[in-house]
């Protein structure tokens, strides 16, 4: 039985000219890939890697891919699509951890080796990301979590977080448990969704103008305004940063993410 089981989220580029401008100049899928591959290499216990791709991918990536798990062709399923097609693989899963991962991050060499020794030492955590978000340190009476603990590894400094993206790891006992919490907030966020799919969707995030996957976040949680939600869960991130989003407004602090961009083949 693996440790731990990595759903690799991808497709072939950016969905819109926005998106493209948001992005910095070092940003390319193919790096992104090359950093999660190293990351993972550097695991001494077992894991699996599914790599679920969305739309055709380049062969370059495609080679790669082929090379360290297995592919997966999801056919267009769209944004909240593909979310719900790897949580339903996730869920059957027999593994101690699983890992969800977007195609437009980058990852620091030990980044999965600190996150899985901290889920072994941390039991009373849940949720983790390895994205130590900027934002985090902006507007903090907006955020339902004005007060965060911090946790002292071996390693490194990890701080509880009101939420995250949808890169982020967990007990896989867990995530089977909150399976639901995490299936119903992926219905309607893609644009070719009916209207009463959209309807819905602005009915369980409870019109915030928080975006779905941070309502999603407080709802597993049990924070506001998902006050009467249990159990609560814990969702902690590191200080600094073991992997970044590839936003130039939100790249996290401190990491000179272009020299891990232009890193070389694996």
């Amino acid at each position: 039985m693996e440790t731990i089981v990595f759903f690799y989220r991808s497709t072939h580029g950016d969905l819109s000219k926005r998106k493209e401008n948001s992005r910095p100049p070092f940003f390319s899928k193919l790096s992104c890939l090359r950093s999660f591959i190293r990351a993972v290499d550097k695991l001494s216990c077992d894991y699996k890697i599914f790599f679920c791709n969305d739309t055709p991918i380049p062969n370059d990536r495609l080679e790669l891919m082929g090379k360290y798990g297995e592919v997966i062709n999801m056919s267009h399923l769209g944004n909240g699509g593909s979310q719900r097609f790897i949580f339903k693989l996730a869920k059957n899963q027999r593994s101690e951890l699983i890992y969800f991962a977007e195609d437009d991050y980058l990852y620091i060499d030990t980044a999965f080796v600190s996150a899985v020794n901290t889920m072994f030492i941390l039991n009373n955590i849940d949720y983790f990301t390895l994205y130590d978000h900027p934002d985090r340190y902006k507007n903090l009476r907006s955020d339902p979590r004005t007060k965060s603990r911090i946790y002292l590894t071996n390693e490194s400094h990890w701080r509880v977080t009101s939420s995250t993206c949808m890169s982020y790891g967990c007990r896989t006992k867990t995530f089977k448990k909150d399976f639901l919490k995490h299936y119903i907030f992926t219905i309607g966020v893609d644009r070719n969704d009916s209207l009463a799919k959209r309807i819905f969707n602005r009915l369980i995030t409870m019109f915030q103008y928080y975006s779905w996957d941070q309502s999603m976040w407080h709802c597993i949680q049990g924070i506001k305004p998902y006050y009467f939600v249990f159990p609560k869960r814990r969702l902690i991130s590191p200080i600094p940063s073991l992997a970044s989003h590839m936003e130039k407004s939100t790249l996290a602090p401190f990491i000179e993410w272009a020299n891990i961009s232009r890193q070389g083949e694996i």
